[in-house]
Parts: C-alpha cells; structure tokens; sequence
C-alpha cells in the first residue's frame, strides 16, 4: 500500500513539473542548466543546502519576485562564452538574497526592462561577484546590502538610482571591493557608493558617476570607510535646485574615512570638494578624514577641502589629530588648490606640490572660502607638524600656504619653491612659527624671509632651545587614562607629534578574547612584524610593562608590518627595544573604534 502511494506523488510531482516548463530540467553533480523562468525557480528550490552551479543557457525574463531561498549556496553562470540576462519586467528587485542564504555570480548580467523599476540585487546574506554585470536599474540601486557583499571583478553600471547602498539594518552591512568596476551610476543619495556601515576599498575602480551629493562616494554619518588600494575617478557632483547641492566629486565624507593606498583623481565638483569634501552635516555626522598615503591629484577644484569640526574647541592647537590629518601620501596637481580647510588639518608628514589657484593659497589655504560656514572660517586651524608644502602656483599670493584667518602653527617640515611667495597672511588670525629651519629663516622682529605678512598680523619670536634639536622625535609619557569596553586599563604610552603610540604587544594582551583581538609574530631573518586578526594573542612575557616616567627620544621603526601576507603601511617607532603604534591606526586596520574624552581626559578604546 505505501508503494503504491509514494508512487502516486513522484507521479503528480512530476506531471506538475511538466505543466510549468520543467521536463527539460537537466541535473548532474550539483549542476543545473536552465533555460527559463520556471527551470530557474525548479533548480533553486531543489537546491536546498547543497551548494549548486545554476548555469543559464539563455535569457531569462522574471514576471515576480525572485529570491534565494534560506539555507543556499548558489553560483549563477552562462553557459559558453556569451553572457546571458536575468530580465525583470516588472518593478520589483531583480534577486534578493535572504539573510542565510549565499550568491555567487560569475558571468552572468542582472538587469530589467526600461519601463521598469526596483534595485538589481537586494542582499541580506552573502554576495560574491566574480564577474557579470548589474546594470540599468531604474530609480534603484545595482546592488542594495545589509548583509555581506564582496567585490572581486565584475561591472556594476547604469544604475539610476545608484551603483551600490551598503545599509545597517538588523546587522551591519559590509561591502568590500577587492577588483571590478562601478561606473556611469547615478543618484539621488550618491552615485558609485553610498556608504551607511562599513565599505573596504582594496581595488578596482569607482569611476564617471554623478549625483548631487558624493558623486564618487558618500560616506555618511557614523559610518566607516577604509582606502587601501583602487582608484576612485571621473566624478561629479552636480549642481542642483536645492542649496546644499554640488559637494563631494570624489568623496563626501561625515563618517570616518582612512586613505592608506590608492588615487583619487579627475573628480569635479560644482560647488566644493572636487577630489574629497570632509565636513559635517546638521542632522549629525563630523567628518574624520586620514590619510596615510595614496594620492590625490588632478581633481577639478580642490584636491581637499575640509569644514568638518573637532570635538576640540574651535582653532584649537591642542589635540591629537584633525578634522583631517595627513600623515603621508601625496596632493597634486589640483587646478583649484591642494588644501581649503576652514576647520581643523593637521599635517605631519607627506607631501602638497604643483597644485595651482586662481587666488591664494594653492598649497593650503587657511579659513576656507566662506562657502559652507563662513563664521567658522575665522577659527580655522592649520597644525604643521613635517611633510613638505612645495612647488605649488597662486596667481595672487600664498603660493605655498595663505593664512587667511584662523590659526596658523608651524612645528616642523618645510615650505618653499612656491610661487608666488611661500606664505602670506591676510589681517585676521595669528600665526606662531617654533622652528628654526633654512627654508623658512630665522624670524626676527619682523616675519620671516619669504613671508608677505599685512597690517594687523602678529607674529611673535619664538625659537626652539638648542636641547631640543635631536636625531629622532621626542616621545612624552602620555598622560590621559585609558579605558577598554569601558573598563580602566594602564598602559605604557606614549605622546609623539601630538598623536598616542602604544607598544604592539601590549595593545594585542589587552584586547585578547575580545572580536578585535589579534596575535603579533616577528620574523628576525625578513625583518618583519606580522599582525594576524582574529587569532588569540600568545604572550612571549613582558606585556604591560610600565614605561618610562620621563621624556624619551623615539626612532622609527625600521621593520616591514604585514597584515596576515600584506604589507600594511603604519606609523611605528621603536621606543627602549619594542614597536610601539599610533592607536588610531590600529583601529582603523583591526576594527575597534578610538574616542578621545577631552572633558574626562580619557582615551575609550571600544572593541568589536
């Protein structure tokens, strides 16, 4: 009896898979070739768990919502050489990937109708392009994430509503972008990428997209956007009827942005920003712009311009970092200057050269030009603390840096080769000058060689002892407390050029058993500090050792620094035989998050 049963169903089963177009269903090892609408939703549901090769051997028109069931693991591809199309024609999203669910897609194209609108793919799972193409979405993103969404080749293009939004939703969403290309999107929010969680730019290409706010990217509030490699270019953020329009050709940031690697170039902006506007936003957001390295060059405007406030007071010199900070890397051949900063920019390395302005300041310009708060514009700060300003063309003056009101330090590097005159300083604010350097001169009761300074500027004389001068930079025992995950924890720190060092293997002891904790391994015969995230920390001994009371000369670390096998460029210098790290960068690469309590004194480090 029950044979005769079971085999009723296989019958009905089957005669209902031949109504809806299936009996040219062909299946071998996890493999499925399809051919229409009800083959692909046959193949998907049979799936189940099993990881699966749906291979499409023609055009596939959808007429209802598509989604990958719960539990799967699929990888959609075109037979042959030719790239076949999932089509929707109506408005909806194309694919939606459930929060347990995984997509591959290799070359295969994600599209839909003209007439029709909604996003291409909609993640809350996990999403690998290793190729294919998401375009011509209409009013919706090429892909919309609040899951994990990988980008290893592939093109994301066409996309009218924009090229990829990475959401917080019920978990935070993270894109990573290893290779491919985001082109020729455009936006209400943002062109190429609109950024509300995490986004790991390692490679591939941001390029020739437009909206009115963030054409390249737009880095929102809270928000953490990390450059390692890639180039973001061809930009524009368009002028439109609302005022706040035009801002962020390159990058529109109210988050916090690190730049280690990488190109932003050719990026226009209607109003400010052409390569990167850094700024705040009423609603909430202070932008926190670093860079360590890479380059920004050729932007159609300002390579950078920076209006976002400080949690310090405005003007402020005391602190350890900026609105933006730039530690290294290069700001070239921009048409509209290197540097607009009404706000807060600290400068301790790298270099700011052949830019030019029609105007003043094409190295740095100091107070901004009134475009966004022009009541901030007086409490402007630049801190020079090394890197070099040089080679650089103002028609009117400043060519190296124009100190137009705010406040103005110079602690180290240098500036000169600037046409016209290295410095000139207009009638508001003050400037202090602590080196004794020959490319400056020696300041006597009057400005410095090479400095047009006009009526009503204060500049004091004020040289450095001769004890101060040394072969490496002096590092001060730092003297705020420090708190993990809210509890008091002591450590040996150390306060170099305004910034806090920590030694490695402390930090690595004090965050084990947490989600940023990392193991540290030393290579003698390469050289070479290998940091390993996510593994536990194994103690060598020694960790936590108190450090010294007094003032010490620090030298820089000669060591290479791999993350896992690649090379990560990090600030590091050795201090009584151990590597000690700027905590910031430490965050930024291993994820845990640094907040200065300027009222409690207090450095909050927050983990994972």
């Amino acid at each position: 009896m029950e044979k005769k049963i079971v085999s009723r169903i296989v019958a009905v089963v089957a005669v209902c898979f031949m109504m809806i177009g299936v009996s040219t269903l062909t299946v071998s090892a996890n493999t499925v070739s399809v051919a229409n609408e009800a083959q692909l939703r046959a193949a998907v549901g049979q799936a189940g768990s099993t990881p699966t090769i749906i291979t499409l051997t023609a055009d596939i028109e959808l007429i209802s919502n598509f989604s990958i069931p719960t539990d799967s693991t699929l990888i959609f591809r075109s037979s042959g050489e030719t790239m076949y199309r999932l089509i929707a024609i109506r408005d909806m999203t194309v694919v939606g990937i459930g929060s347990t669910s995984s997509l591959t897609l290799e070359n295969v194209e994600i599209t839909r109708t003209s007439e029709t609108r909604g996003n291409g793919v909609s993640n809350g799972g996990t999403f690998i392009m290793n190729g294919g193409m998401i375009r011509g979405n209409n009013n919706g993103y090429g892909v919309s994430n609040t899951g994990e969404f990988i980008m290893n080749s592939g093109t994301i293009s066409d996309n009218t509503g924009g090229g990829v939004s990475n959401n917080i939703h019920w978990r935070s969403g993270r894109f990573t972008m290893n290779g491919g290309a985001i082109t020729n999107n455009s936006g209400g929010h943002a062109g190429g990428v609109y950024n509300r969680s995490t986004f790991i730019m390692n490679g591939g290409n941001i390029s020739n997209n437009r909206a009115q706010i963030g054409g390249g990217i737009r880095n929102a509030f809270g928000s953490v956007f990390i450059m390692n490699n890639g180039t973001i270019s061809g930009n524009f953020a368009e002028q439109g009827q609302a005022l706040l329009t035009g801002f962020g050709g390159g990058v529109y940031n109210i988050g916090r942005f690190t730049m280690y690697n990488g190109t932003i170039s050719n990026n226009w902006a209607a109003r400010l920003g052409s390569g990167v506007l850094n700024t705040n936003e009423s609603g909430g957001g202070r932008g926190q712009f670093t860079m360590h390295g890479g380059n920004i060059s050729g932007n159609h405007g300002e390579g950078v311009y920076n209006s976002a406030s400080t949690s310090l007071s405005p003007g402020s010199n005391e602190g350890p970092r900026g609105a933006f900070t730039m530690n290294g890397g290069t700001i070239s051949n921009n048409s509209q200057g290197g540097v607009t900063t009404s706000s807060r920019f600290v400068m301790t390395g790298g270099t700011i050269r052949n830019n030019q302005i029609n105007g003043r300041g094409a190295g740095v310009l100091i107070g901004g030009r009134g475009d966004v708060n022009p009541a901030r514009d007086i409490n402007a700060s630049f801190v020079m603390l090394g890197g070099t300003i040089q080679d650089n063309v103002a028609s009117e003056g400043g060519g190296g840096v124009h100190h137009s009101s705010g406040n103005f330090t110079f602690d180290g590097g240098w500036i000169f080769n600037n046409i016209a005159e290295d410095i000139s300083i207009a009638q508001r604010g003050n400037f202090r000058n602590n080196v004794f350097d020959i490319n400056i001169g020696a300041i006597g009761s009057g400005p410095p060689a090479g400095v047009a300074a006009s009526a009503n500027t204060s500049i004091p004389t004020i040289l450095p002892p001769l004890e101060n001068i040394s072969s490496g930079p002096f590092a001060s025992p730092t003297s705020a407390a420090v708190t993990i995950n809210g509890a008091p924890i002591s450590f040996a720190a150390y306060n170099i050029a305004g910034a806090n060092y920590f030694r490695l293997r402390d930090v690595a002891y004090a965050l084990n058993g947490t989600g940023s904790q990392f193991n540290v391994a030393w290579s003698e015969s390469a050289n070479a500090i290998t940091i390993l995230p996510g593994q536990a920390y194994i103690p060598i001994g020694g960790e936590m050792a108190a450090g010294s009371s007094a003032s010490v000369t620090a030298t820089p670390a000669e060591a290479s620094v791999l993350l896992d096998a690649t090379p990560a460029n990090l600030t590091a210098y050795n201090i009584g035989g151990s590597n000690f790290f700027m905590l910031r960068d430490l965050g930024n690469l291993l994820g845990f998050f640094v907040i200065w309590d300027a009222a409690a004194n207090t450095i909050q480090v927050t983990t994972l």
